[in-house]
Protein backbone atom coordinates (compact mmCIF):
# COMPACT_ATOMS: atom_id res chain seq x y z
CA UNK A 1 0.00 0.00 0.00
CA UNK A 2 2.82 2.38 0.86
CA UNK A 3 4.36 2.02 -2.62
CA UNK A 4 1.01 2.70 -4.28
CA UNK A 5 0.49 5.91 -2.30
CA UNK A 6 4.05 7.01 -3.07
CA UNK A 7 3.41 6.40 -6.77
CA UNK A 8 0.24 8.46 -6.61
CA UNK A 9 2.32 11.32 -5.23
CA UNK A 10 4.56 11.10 -8.30
CA UNK A 11 1.47 11.81 -10.37
CA UNK A 12 0.03 14.41 -7.97
CA UNK A 13 2.38 15.57 -5.19
CA UNK A 14 -0.49 17.48 -3.58
CA UNK A 15 -2.83 14.52 -3.15
CA UNK A 16 -4.03 15.01 0.42
CA UNK A 17 -5.43 11.51 0.89
CA UNK A 18 -2.18 9.84 -0.18
CA UNK A 19 -0.15 12.05 2.16
CA UNK A 20 -2.50 11.28 5.06
CA UNK A 21 -2.37 7.55 4.38
CA UNK A 22 1.42 7.57 4.14
CA UNK A 23 1.54 9.38 7.48
CA UNK A 24 -0.77 6.80 9.02
CA UNK A 25 1.33 3.96 7.64
CA UNK A 26 4.45 5.53 9.13
CA UNK A 27 2.68 5.96 12.47
CA UNK A 28 1.74 2.28 12.54
CA UNK A 29 5.35 1.43 11.79
CA UNK A 30 6.38 3.45 14.85
CA UNK A 31 7.99 6.26 12.87
CA UNK A 32 6.17 9.29 14.33
CA UNK A 33 8.79 11.75 13.04
CA UNK A 34 8.32 10.67 9.44
CA UNK A 35 4.54 10.58 9.87
CA UNK A 36 4.68 14.15 11.15
CA UNK A 37 6.49 15.22 7.97
CA UNK A 38 3.66 13.85 5.82
CA UNK A 39 1.04 15.57 7.98
CA UNK A 40 2.92 18.87 7.77
CA UNK A 41 2.80 18.58 3.98
CA UNK A 42 -0.97 18.10 4.24
CA UNK A 43 -1.22 21.22 6.43
CA UNK A 44 0.51 23.28 3.73
CA UNK A 45 -2.03 22.33 1.06
CA UNK A 46 -5.31 24.12 0.35
CA UNK A 47 -7.98 22.43 2.44
CA UNK A 48 -5.44 20.40 4.37
CA UNK A 49 -4.78 22.62 7.36
CA UNK A 50 -7.85 21.56 9.33
CA UNK A 51 -7.56 17.93 8.27
CA UNK A 52 -3.99 17.65 9.48
CA UNK A 53 -4.47 18.91 13.05
CA UNK A 54 -5.70 15.68 14.68
CA UNK A 55 -3.01 13.65 12.94
CA UNK A 56 -0.30 16.10 13.94
CA UNK A 57 -1.59 16.02 17.51
CA UNK A 58 -1.39 12.23 17.58
CA UNK A 59 2.22 12.30 16.43
CA UNK A 60 3.02 15.08 18.90
CA UNK A 61 1.71 12.86 21.70
CA UNK A 62 3.87 9.99 20.50
CA UNK A 63 6.87 12.31 20.45
CA UNK A 64 6.12 13.49 24.00
CA UNK A 65 5.07 16.99 22.95
CA UNK A 66 1.97 17.28 25.15
CA UNK A 67 1.58 21.07 24.96
CA UNK A 68 1.84 21.04 21.19
CA UNK A 69 -0.67 18.18 21.03
CA UNK A 70 -3.13 20.08 23.22
CA UNK A 71 -2.93 23.15 20.99
CA UNK A 72 -3.34 21.07 17.84
CA UNK A 73 -6.37 19.28 19.29
CA UNK A 74 -7.99 22.60 20.15
CA UNK A 75 -7.33 23.71 16.57
CA UNK A 76 -8.81 20.47 15.23
CA UNK A 77 -11.96 21.09 17.28
CA UNK A 78 -12.12 24.70 16.07
CA UNK A 79 -12.05 23.29 12.53
CA UNK A 80 -14.65 20.60 13.29
CA UNK A 81 -16.44 20.87 16.62
CA UNK A 82 -17.95 17.39 16.19
CA UNK A 83 -14.61 15.58 15.79
CA UNK A 84 -15.02 12.91 18.46
CA UNK A 85 -11.56 11.45 17.87
CA UNK A 86 -9.99 14.81 18.72
CA UNK A 87 -12.31 15.28 21.69
CA UNK A 88 -11.40 11.85 23.00
CA UNK A 89 -7.66 12.46 22.61
CA UNK A 90 -7.99 15.81 24.36
CA UNK A 91 -9.99 14.33 27.25
CA UNK A 92 -7.39 11.58 27.60
CA UNK A 93 -4.58 14.15 27.52
CA UNK A 94 -6.22 16.21 30.26
CA UNK A 95 -6.56 13.12 32.44
CA UNK A 96 -3.11 11.70 31.67
CA UNK A 97 -1.44 14.98 32.62
CA UNK A 98 -3.53 15.40 35.78
CA UNK A 99 -5.24 18.51 34.54
CA UNK A 100 -8.86 19.61 34.59
CA UNK A 101 -10.98 16.47 35.04
CA UNK A 102 -14.17 18.49 34.60
CA UNK A 103 -13.10 19.55 31.12
CA UNK A 104 -12.19 15.93 30.38
CA UNK A 105 -15.62 14.86 31.60
CA UNK A 106 -17.35 17.41 29.36
CA UNK A 107 -15.35 16.26 26.33
CA UNK A 108 -15.96 12.59 27.10
CA UNK A 109 -19.69 13.20 27.54
CA UNK A 110 -19.83 14.88 24.13
CA UNK A 111 -18.09 11.86 22.63
CA UNK A 112 -20.55 9.42 24.19
CA UNK A 113 -23.47 11.56 23.09
CA UNK A 114 -22.28 11.72 19.48
CA UNK A 115 -21.09 8.13 19.23
CA UNK A 116 -22.65 6.05 22.03
CA UNK A 117 -21.55 2.83 20.34
CA UNK A 118 -17.83 3.46 21.03
CA UNK A 119 -16.82 1.77 24.28
CA UNK A 120 -13.52 3.69 24.53
CA UNK A 121 -15.48 6.92 24.91
CA UNK A 122 -17.50 5.48 27.79
CA UNK A 123 -14.33 4.25 29.49
CA UNK A 124 -12.72 7.68 29.24
CA UNK A 125 -15.87 9.20 30.71
CA UNK A 126 -15.69 6.69 33.56
CA UNK A 127 -12.08 7.62 34.20
CA UNK A 128 -12.91 11.35 34.29
CA UNK A 129 -15.74 10.66 36.71
CA UNK A 130 -13.57 8.47 38.95
CA UNK A 131 -10.93 11.19 39.22
CA UNK A 132 -13.63 13.52 40.51
CA UNK A 133 -14.95 10.98 43.02
CA UNK A 134 -18.17 10.39 41.11
CA UNK A 135 -17.97 6.65 41.60
CA UNK A 136 -21.62 5.78 41.01
CA UNK A 137 -21.68 7.60 37.67
CA UNK A 138 -18.31 6.09 36.73
CA UNK A 139 -19.63 2.61 37.39
CA UNK A 140 -22.61 3.28 35.09
CA UNK A 141 -20.27 4.48 32.36
CA UNK A 142 -18.16 1.31 32.68
CA UNK A 143 -21.33 -0.80 32.43
CA UNK A 144 -22.35 1.10 29.32
CA UNK A 145 -18.89 0.48 27.83
CA UNK A 146 -19.32 -3.23 28.44
CA UNK A 147 -22.78 -3.21 26.86
CA UNK A 148 -21.61 -1.55 23.65
CA UNK A 149 -18.15 -3.08 23.51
Amino acid sequence: AEAAFEQSLLINPKHIYSLLRLGQIRERMGDASRAEKYYLKVADLPGGKGLSKRHLARTALKLGKNEQARELLHQALAHNSRDTASMHMLAKLYLDTGEDAQVAETLARKCTFQKPEVSEYWLELARALEVQGKDREAKKAVQKAQEVG
